[in-house]
C-alpha cells in the first residue's frame, strides 16, 4: 500500500555519540558493501515455533569480569557479546569499538545482560564499560580486548539487540509468521513484510515532535498502536525479517535533500543487500538520497 502523504517531519530525535560506518545505499538493486560471507540459506515457509527462533544467550563459556562489569563472549562468532554491570543504582554505558567505528549502549540498572552486536565484522574489538559521574559525564570502569572471527558476516543482523528488540514469543514474531504463511522464498517474504509494515503503520507526527534523546523502539508497541516514527518502522520490519532468517540491518543516517536524520532497512536477499524504507514508501527517494552512518 502506498502512502501519499509526505512524512519528512520525522526523526527529530538526537543521539549523543559520534557518527560512524558510512555506507552507500540502494533501492531496488544491490548495495556496494565490504566483502562478507554469504547469508544463511533461504528457508521455505515454516510454521511459527518460538523454540526455533534465534535468540542470544549468555552461555557462560567465555566470561570476563572487572570492577563489577561482565562480558560474556561465548557467542562472539555468532555476531554478538552480552554485557552487564552490577549497577548499584548508578547508570552505566558500554562502548563497542574497532579502529573504524564505535557504538554505545545503555546498560539496565537491574544488572541484566544486554546484547551488543559485532556489526563491524571480523577483527579486533574493544569493549569498555563506563560509569556515570554526573549528567553526561562518564568515567571508564572496565575494558576488554576481543578478537572476532564471525561464522557468517550476516549474523549480527539475525539476532535482537537494544535497537531491534524482540522475544521469541512476542506478537511481532507471531505476526511475521502469519504474514509469511505459505510464502517460500526470502524475496517474497521480504516483500510481504515490507508491504505489511508500510500499509499497517501510520506515521506519528506528535511523537516526532516530542521524542527524547535515548528513545528506543519496541516492535510490539508499534504493532499495538499501529503508529510510530521512522525508527519504529525500521525496528519493526527488521525484527519481522530476522525471525524469518533474513538478515536485516536497521540503518540510521541522513536523508537528502531534506537534511533530516532518518531510519530505514537494508535487507539481504540472495547475497545482495537492498534498501527498504517502509516509512517513506512510494515517496520516490533514490540511492543518492540515503547516507548511512549507523548499522544495528
Amino acid at each position: 500500500m502506498k502512502k501519499n502523504r509526505r512524512k519528512t517531519s520525522l526523526c527529530f530525535f538526537l543521539f549523543a555519540f559520534a557518527l560512524c560506518l558510512n555506507a552507500g545505499c540502494a533501492q531496488g538493486k544491490a548495495v556496494e558493501a565490504a566483502p562478507e560471507k554469504s547469508a544463511p540459506e533461504a528457508s521455505a515457509a515454516i510454521a511459527y515455533d518460538p523454540a526455533a527462533i534465534r535468540m542470544p544467550e549468555a552461555a557462560g563459556r567465555v566470561v570476563m569480569e572487572k570492577n563489577g562489569a561482565y562480558m560474556d563472549a561465548s557467542n562472539a562468532a555468532e555476531g554478538y557479546v552480552m554485557v552487564r554491570c552490577d549497577a548499584g543504582g548508578k547508570l552505566h554505558k558500554v562502548g563497542v569499538s574497532t579502529d573504524d567505528a564505535a557504538y554505545y549502549y545503555t546498560l539496565p540498572k537491574d544488572g541484566g545482560f544486554i546484547v551488543c552486536p559485532l556489526q563491524m565484522g571480523d577483527g579486533s574489538y574493544t569493549v569498555q564499560v563506563y560509569e556515570q559521574v554526573a549528567g553526561t559525564q562518564y568515567s571508564p570502569l572496565s575494558k576488554w580486548a576481543l578478537d572476532v572471527k564471525l561464522s557468517d558476516g550476516t549474523l549480527p543482523y539475525l539476532y535482537p539487540n537494544q535497537f531491534v528488540d524482540y522475544r521469541a514469543t512476542d506478537e511481532t514474531v507471531r505476526v511475521s509468521f502469519t504474514q509469511c504463511a505459505g510464502v517460500a522464498s526470502d524475496r517474497a517474504k521480504a516483500e510481504k513484510l515490507y508491504s505489511f509494515v508500510a500499509g499497517e503503520i501510520a506515521y506519528d507526527y506528535d511523537k516526532a515532535k516530542t521524542v527524547q534523546d535515548g528513545y528506543l523502539p519496541a516492535p510490539d508497541r508499534t504493532l499495538q498502536e499501529k503508529k510510530g516514527i521512522c525508527f519504529d518502522y525500521a525496528a519493526l520490519l527488521a525484527a519481522m525479517l530476522r525471525v524469518q532468517n533474513i538478515p536485516a540491518r536497521l540503518q540510521m543516517g541522513e536523508l537528502s535533500p531534506d537534511g533530516i536524520y532518518h531510519a530505514w532497512n537494508l535487507v539481504c536477499i540472495d547475497d545482495l543487500w537492498y534498501l527498504m524504507d517502509a516509512t517513506l514508501d512510494g515517496q520516490g527517494y533514490k540511492d543518492e538520497n540515503y547516507t548511512a552512518v549507523k548499522n544495528y
